[in-house]
């Protein structure tokens, strides 16, 4: 941990494991009392919150850090966020004052706000309309995959701008995802693997999972309809239908879903099995956590990786992916915890095979 004072310090004299904020002046402040940092598949935003009880001279009172600040955050040398303080609560005692600040990314703008233009698109590539949406926001759009041009998308009433975004992505199987410089990234389910894997008794700490299958069903139907045309016939125009099963599901539960804008049939069937696997994906949360930030080849643990996770007493030995990641330090340590879904979440899958479920593997307990 950093010593408990709260000071102004060079960009070259900067420890691995410190977190450090630089202000749009060219400041950078660390010594932080405590420090959460997290990233998670299913948000456009990451977010922070620090505090420091900061012991200072009479005559310095300054508010270096307020809401409304843009801020770069590093760990070590590394950027990870790149966004906005929105909270802030300051007090002070007799030869200190005592600070929490918290924030997002730049695209937690997104999250909030409607989206103010042009509200319905014709024959437009989901970068395009992307960037058309965040344009009065000022960021920049980046794919880690090629999407299919979009027929026809109207933007609903009050709808926000991550609304939208996130609609139009579902149709393709496609999430997104913010960048380290605080633009957003159009990606789906990563390959990568992490370096480290996660082992009860070596490196894990501590872990659990919750398991919820009120959400998943046997069999998921997406229904739509698209514009018919010269070479798109109004009958197979207004029969755009896809299914998907849940093979961990086995008495009857099916479900009915309305597409969102007008779909094809080859788009209402990539619907029906994003449903399907992300439905999956939600029904088991595993959370480890393990001592420290990095893994063993010094670099951060991250999300959108595959990593091995061996638990006796989970019942759980396979691969999985990592869908969230919290960095903390306090006065009881540095600490990673991670959420892992199966490593197929969110990716377009036909059928899921009951043998293959989490939920039937679980609670092996100690061998």
């Amino acid at each position: 941990m950093a010593e408990n004072r709260f000071i102004a310090k060079s960009k070259g004299n900067i420890l691995q494991d410190s977190v450090n904020i630089f202000l749009s002046n060219g400041q950078v402040f660390e010594g932080w009392e405590s420090v959460r940092i997290k990233k998670d598949i299913n948000s456009i935003s990451n977010q922070f919150s620090l505090n420091i009880d900061d012991r200072f001279e009479d005559g310095n009172k300054n508010w270096p850090l307020k809401p409304g600040e843009k801020v770069e955050i590093f760990i070590g040398k590394e950027k990870v966020i790149t966004g906005y303080i929105e909270t802030l609560r300051a007090g002070f005692s007799p030869g200190s004052r005592n600070f929490d600040v918290g924030g997002r990314s730049l695209p937690g703008d997104l999250v909030d706000c409607s989206v103010d233009g042009a509200q319905e698109f014709a024959n437009i590539e989901l970068k395009a309309l992307a960037e058309q949406l965040v344009a009065p926001f000022g960021l920049k759009v980046f794919l880690s995959v090629t999407p299919k041009i979009i027929d026809k998308f109207a933007v609903k009433p009050s709808e926000t701008v991550f609304e939208a975004l996130n609609r139009a992505a579902r149709l393709q199987g496609f999430f997104w995802v913010s960048t380290r410089a605080g633009n957003i990234r159009l990606t789906r389910t990563a390959k990568a693997r992490a370096v480290t894997a996660l082992v009860e008794s070596e490196n894990i700490i501590s872990g659990s999972i919750s398991i919820n299958t009120s959400h998943r069903y046997s069999k998921i139907k997406v229904i739509g309809q698209s514009a018919g045309s010269d070479t798109f016939p109004g009958s197979n125009a207004s029969e755009a239908e896809g299914s998907a099963k849940d093979g961990g599901i086995t008495r009857s539960r099916p479900l009915t879903v309305i597409a969102e804008g007008s779909v094809t049939k080859e788009q209402a069937q990539d619907r029906a099995e994003w449903e399907a696997a992300s439905r999956v994906a939600k029904g088991s949360d595993i959370n480890i956590s393990v001592q420290g930030w990095r893994q063993v080849d010094g670099s951060l643990w991250g999300i959108n990786q595959v990593v091995a996770i061996d638990s006796k007493f989970l019942g759980i030995k396979r691969d999985m992916l990592i869908s969230s990641v919290e960095h903390t330090q306090d006065q009881s340590g540095t600490f990673t915890n991670m959420s892992l879904v199966r490593k197929d979440s969110f990716d377009p899958k036909p059928e899921f095979k009951k043998n293959d479920d989490i939920t039937s593997q679980i609670g092996a307990g100690p061998k």
